[in-house]
């Protein structure tokens, strides 16, 4: 892949997952910049790296959005995506109001375990860029939803409410 950074373009050896996040942000209208540790930290320097990792927290509070992408040209998550769609829209009930509880479709479960299951979710930084965005997109092939703790927080409670438990999904809820 081919980075450009002011007038200087240079090949970059990217991850099959960095090359496919890059198609997933590309857009040919607009010029933008585009934060990505792998390509932005020397991975082999650990003073580098250390030194950078350090200041993650105002890299991500200083971008005016984070976007999380996953390609996943097999599973659609359309149903789990409409769920966080849904979430960000309604938040927390107050309490003592009545329960909105619809009744959840299984594949809509199905998506949802399997969405939370995958490696991003399980990773710190992930958690990081989320926590410390002043916004977070959630990216699934060309569909995207906010992904924010409200929301998190909404699912979470939903779940527990009608007994489901994914257990990632209780983890990011609850930081």
């Amino acid at each position: 892949m081919e980075s450009t950074v002011g007038r200087v373009t240079r090949r970059v050896q990217v991850t099959a997952n960095c090359e496919n996040t890059l198609r997933q942000l590309r857009d040919k209208r607009l010029e933008r910049i585009v934060w990505i540790d792998g390509v932005c930290i020397d991975q082999s320097g650990i003073y580098e790296r250390d030194h950078q990792v350090g200041l993650m927290e105002r890299i991500y509070e200083d971008a005016v959005y984070v976007e999380v992408c996953i390609q996943d040209l097999h599973e659609s998550y359309r149903g789990a995506l409409e769920l966080f769609r849904a979430a960000f829209q309604r938040g927390m009930p107050e309490y003592g109001q009545e329960d909105y509880r619809e009744p959840m479709e299984r594949e809509v479960v199905r998506q949802l375990k399997a969405l939370f299951e995958r490696n991003h979710f399980g990773r710190v930084w992930v958690i990081q860029e989320v926590l410390f965005a002043k916004v977070a997109i959630l990216r699934i092939n060309q569909e995207t939803v906010q992904f924010d703790q409200k929301s998190l927080e909404y699912l979470h409670w939903w779940y527990y409410q009608t007994y489901i438990t994914i257990p990632r999904l209780y983890h990011w809820s609850s930081i």
